[in-house]
């Protein structure tokens, strides 16, 4: 049942004062009709590998219009890789196609995809609950054989593509689940992630709710609304994906996963811990993460995980330790800076367009020491940076006397004491710009923040952080101007100065208003700015300067399923930057200058890159040749010695896993081995259900996708050929009881097939003497 939260109500305040069109209608807009005359719906199941496949750069494929095209109206769509399309263009000129279309011709495998994508686009707008049934849309469809679905995140887009104005345009099951809980749905009656459009139609509710109250809200209109930053309802970037199909991580969580005495440090500032599924990677990441960071910690509680989890939590909580998942759908845009929409702040609602730093980026800017130092300095976690002319913009008596007397001031001073003055007051003859001066200077610009007093129209003169509340004086000291009765004390870090603010403010100059805040850069952009052109900056009481790089504390970022994402994507050109020969501290430093601020960057020498890497996940096969040179591989290997001694109805626990390992490595490799944590939790519980559950839950489905369904090669590792009688193997392939293939295909075919049946049996997992029979080698 809805019941309206807060947050639906801080909803229908903004949708009311309308920050930005809330009644637009994308059906009738140029771009959505130049999409439905390219690719009508009828069109749809005929469609060439050309006209479906992206990848050749033309921008007019029906994939580049659902990813990218059509962006701007129905708003961000990431299937992860071009894999996300099923087929499309590799760079090479070649055509991928989805493993389960691998056997079709080019053409056939795109119809057949579009079959599927054909029947879900032209669905109904008020019966749209069978979408979420793959066996029905298989069904509707009419495809021959269920070879693959689309994600639920493609369902998502084709129905908004082609009913823009009945179906919210959120692609991202997660996302839809983020904002039924955030406005008013209990948790529990919000539809499971496997039903995307049940969840979507259930936003649809919250917005007929809200269109009680605005009769001209579209769906569009609160899509915007949802993820405006005034209403700061957006899931946070790192703990959402755009397509709730996107792989998950393996489940590596298991007490005593890894026994960290035998952790070595790092040999290298970037760390890749690479093994098979189970093996212990993330958990490990934690003890290499306090190894960089809080050493002496880690060697006197090494055997206490509890504690050891406590302290990794604080650093987490102190942001030294920051951590991320990569996926498909991960991009530079989230790692490194994208460009995200925004309203201005003039009151007019104009939508702009700001450049919103990613995690690299934000512990880049954390590690270069600015937290630490500002904190000494009195610069606040968040500081506004304002722009302030003290007696115009060259040197002055009443300039100098501000600089040595740690003040700012302006002037007005017939206007009194700006807090209790009425600014409106037509005796006061002020301008809109003189009474947004005023207001600024008296009671918006807050201790903490950081004030640029600027040397003329493209330089910066003095840099100092505001200490203090406004004041005002009825007389002035002797050398300043009579009329400079406002005052703040602010502390100047640096003076004399003549920094140019070009680069950093896009070329644009300053204003003639005396005092307004600069947003187009923040204070880390600044600082770093500033050390790069060899500025000190310092308590001019302490004498303090910036310390060196080196000397600053170390910054650790987990990447999680490092393979998953692509890598050149989301690093771009910083994959040079991150070497260690390179960083900046380094004698080889390099900068870059990214591509949406246009900001000079570089990466710190103090920041430690530790990721994790399943070698059974190979979906990306160069990324060891892109990440060898710029990264140490560490081998985390299954460890069944952690499991000896751990015995359910004396089947012995670590034997039967070495065993099924050396079948595995001899019928594959070695990088596709089982881990040793999936059998941990019998250290705790021996019991045979335990056992069963791991082998239904996790082992059986690894060596079903390891093995790609081969019955007989899982077999093998199982030892199911070997039973003795009497013990029921794991996988049964008489399944012909009562369908036999003569009765199936006659007796004339009956010995030309073979018959391909296989199933888990249920008997074998409930059985120790199948469980002690994997371990028999026959010796």
């Amino acid at each position: 049942m809805f019941t309206p939260t807060p947050r639906f109500e801080q909803l229908l305040s903004l949708l009311r004062r309308s920050p930005f069109p809330i009644d637009r209608v994308v059906s009738t807009n140029a771009l959505h009709q130049d999409f439905i005359r390219a690719f009508p719906l009828e069109k749809l199941t005929r469609l060439t590998v050309d006209e479906y496949c992206i990848g050749k750069g033309d921008n007019s494929s029906f994939s580049w219009w659902l990813e990218r095209g059509l962006q701007p109206l129905l708003g961000r769509y990431m299937p992860g890789t071009s894999r996300g399309h099923q087929v499309h263009w590799r760079k090479d000129g070649t055509l991928y196609k989805h493993r389960k279309l691998r056997d079709l011709a080019d053409q056939e495998a795109v119809t057949y995809t579009m079959q599927i994508q054909h029947v879900i686009a032209r669905a109904a707008p008020h019966e749209l609950a069978w979408v979420d049934d793959d066996e029905q849309v298989y069904a509707r469809a009419g495809v021959e054989s269920k070879r693959v679905m689309i994600s639920d995140g493609r369902k998502l887009r084709l129905l908004s593509a082609y009913h823009p104005d009945d179906v919210i345009p959120i692609s991202s099951s997660e996302h839809i689940r983020h904002f039924l809980t955030e406005l008013g749905y209990p948790a529990a009656q919000v539809p499971s992630v496997r039903k995307p459009v049940a969840r979507m139609m259930l936003l649809r509710e919250v917005y007929e709710e809200a269109r009680r109250e605005i009769s001209r809200l579209t769906v569009h209109g609160f899509m915007q609304a949802l993820y405006s930053p005034q209403l700061g309802l957006a899931p946070v970037k790192e703990a959402a994906a755009e397509d709730a199909t996107a792989p998950e991580a393996d489940t590596e969580s298991s007490d005593d996963v890894a026994d960290i005495n035998d952790t070595e440090a790092p040999a290298s500032i970037n760390t890749i811990l690479q093994g098979p599924p189970g093996t212990g990677k993330t958990y490990a990441s934690i003890a290499e993460a306090l190894r960089i960071l809080d050493p002496e910690f880690l060697e006197k509680n090494v055997e206490d995980r509890g504690v050891l989890k406590e302290r990794y939590d604080e650093l987490a909580e102190a942001k030294r330790i920051r951590f991320v998942t990569f996926h498909q759908s991960f991009s530079y845009e989230d790692f490194v800076e994208g460009i995200r929409p925004d309203t201005d702040n003039s009151g007019a609602g104009q939508i702009r367009y700001v450049v919103e730093p990613g995690i690299f980026r934000q512990i880049c800017e954390a590690a270069s020491g600015v937290a630490k130092q500002d904190m000494q300095l009195g610069v606040s976690t968040s500081p506004r940076l304002w722009k302030i002319s003290i007696d115009g913009t060259g040197l002055s008596p009443t300039r100098q006397h501000c600089f040595t007397h740690g003040e700012a001031r302006i002037g007005w001073g017939h206007v009194g004491d700006l807090r209790n003055a009425d600014l409106t007051d037509p005796n006061f003859k002020l301008g809109s710009n003189d009474r947004s001066t005023l207001g600024d200077f008296s009671q918006n610009i807050q201790p903490g923040d950081i004030v640029l007093c600027i040397g003329s129209a493209t330089e910066v003169a003095a840099v100092g952080v505001v200490q203090g509340e406004y004041r005002h004086e009825e007389a002035t000291p002797a050398g300043v101007r009579k009329d400079y009765k406002n005052v703040l004390p602010v502390k100047w870090l640096a003076t004399g100065l003549q920094f140019s603010i070009l680069e950093l403010n896009a070329s644009k100059r300053f204003t003639l208003k005396t005092v307004y805040e600069i947003d187009r850069f923040t204070w880390a952009e600044l600082r770093q700015a500033l050390l790069a052109g060899d500025v000190k900056m310092a308590d001019p009481h302490k004498q303090q300067a910036d310390a060196p790089l080196a000397q600053i504390e170390p910054y650790v970022l987990i990447i999680d399923e490092i393979n998953r994402g692509n890598v050149s994507r989301i690093f771009g050109e910083l994959i040079t930057l991150i070497e260690p020969s390179k960083r900046i501290g380094a004698p080889e430093a390099l900068h870059a200058t990214l591509p949406y601020s246009r900001k000079r960057f570089g990466v710190p020498v103090n920041v430690h890159l530790i990721g994790t890497m399943n070698t059974a996940d190979r979906s990306l096969t160069g990324l060891d040749i892109a990440l060898r040179r710029r990264f140490a591989f560490k081998e985390m290997p299954p460890r069944p010695e952690l499991l000896d001694g751990v015995l359910v109805e004396d089947i012995d626990i670590g034997k039967m896993l070495r065993t099924m390992n050396e079948r595995i490595e001899v019928l594959l490799d070695r990088d596709h081995c089982l881990g040793h944590a999936y059998f941990l939790p019998l250290k705790r519980t021996r019991k045979l259900d335990q056992l069963a559950a791991i082998f239904q839950q996790s082992v059986l489905p690894l060596l079903q996708e390891y093995f790609f369904d081969d019955a007989e090669r899982i077999g093998w590792v199982l030892n199911d050929p070997n039973a003795p009688p009497g013990v029921e193997p794991f996988i049964r392939s008489d399944l012909a009881s009562g369908s036999t293939l003569q009765r199936l295909f006659g007796e004339a075919n009956a010995a030309k097939v073979r018959d391909n049946r296989w199933a888990v049996n249920e008997r074998a997992l409930k059985s120790a003497e199948s469980y002690r029979n994997i371990s028999n080698t026959g010796a």
